[in-house]
C-alpha cells in the first residue's frame, strides 16, 4: 500500500516541477542511505509537516547543525524551542513558512546560531545514535537478570508441581 500512495505523490510532484519549470532546480534522488552526507552540507531543514510522530528527519538535521524550519505539530514542537533551537510556523500556512524561509536566507548569521544550538541541544539530551544504543543496551542489561530469575522461578515451579 504505501508504495502504491509514493507513487502516486511522485507523480504529482513530477507534475508540480514541470509545471513550475523546476525540472534543473529540483532534484528527485529516491531512498538512500546517505542522507547525513546532505545534511551535513546543508544549511536549512524544512519540515513542513502537517501531523507528525518521531520526526527523525528532523532530528537528524538539528543534530548536524542545519538551522530547521518546522510547522508547529507534536512531535516537531517537541524538539524544536521556537527562536532558540529553531524556527516553528503554523501547520497547512506556506505564507509562514516561506516568511521562515526568506527570514533565514538572508540571515546567515541566524542560521549559524540556531544551527549549533539545535545540533547542541540533541546532543544535551542524548538524542544521538550512540546514546540511543547505549541507553537501549542499558536498559536489556537490566532487565535480563530478571528474565533469567523468572525463568528460574518457572522451571522450579514446574518441578515441584508434579505429582510423583
Amino acid at each position: 500500500m504505501a508504495r502504491l500512495v509514493e507513487a502516486a505523490c511522485l507523480a504529482q510532484i513530477e507534475e508540480t516541477i514541470a509545471a513550475h519549470k523546476l525540472a534543473g532546480r529540483v532534484l528527485l534522488l529516491g531512498s538512500r542511505e546517505d542522507t547525513a552526507d546532505f545534511m551535513q552540507r546543508a544549511a536549512i531543514l524544512v519540515q513542513p509537516s502537517l501531523h507528525e510522530g518521531l520526526p527523525l528527519a528532523l532530528q537528524e538535521g538539528m543534530f548536524y547543525g542545519c538551522a530547521c524550519v518546522a510547522t508547529r505539530v507534536i512531535g516537531n514542537d517537541e524538539l524544536i524551542r521556537d527562536g532558540t533551537t529553531g524556527t516553528l510556523v503554523p501547520a497547512a500556512d506556506p505564507d509562514a513558512l516561506a516568511q521562515a524561509l526568506d527570514n533565514l536566507i538572508n540571515d546567515p548569521a541566524q542560521q549559524d546560531r540556531l544551527g549549533r544550538a539545535a545540533s547542541a541541544a540533541i546532543i544535551e539530551r542524548e538524542m544521538t545514535a550512540g546514546k540511543m544504543i547505549e541507553h537501549h543496551l542499558a536498559l536489556y542489561q537490566s532487565i535480563l537478570p530478571l528474565a533469567e530469575l523468572e525463568v528460574e522461578s518457572a522451571t522450579k515451579a514446574k518441578h515441584y508441581s508434579r505429582s510423583d
